[in-house]
């Protein structure tokens, strides 16, 4: 009963170790991620760069508030 039980483990503990071999070998999903962390970097690079020319021009930033508040029908809109 005990040497069943052992090479049961040891079959499993096998198999664990090959699956888990096998997940850290895989290469499938390495492009999506580096797309993804590409696509993060410019989204953060576009954000700073968007909130830096806004605070170095608020007269661009009143403009900008004003256009929409004029195309946008919405009363509770407000520039603040």
């Amino acid at each position: 009963m005990i040497k069943t039980l052992t090479l049961l483990a040891s079959l499993a503990l096998d198999e664990a170790a090959y699956r888990i071999r096998s997940f850290l070998q895989r290469e499938d999903g390495q492009d999506a991620f580096e797309y993804m962390l590409i696509i993060g970097g410019v989204s953060v690079a576009v954000i700073i760069a968007v909130v830096a020319i806004a605070a170095a021009s608020p007269s661009l930033r009143t403009m900008t508030c004003q256009a929409i508040a004029g195309i946008t029908n919405y009363s509770g809109f407000t520039c603040a």
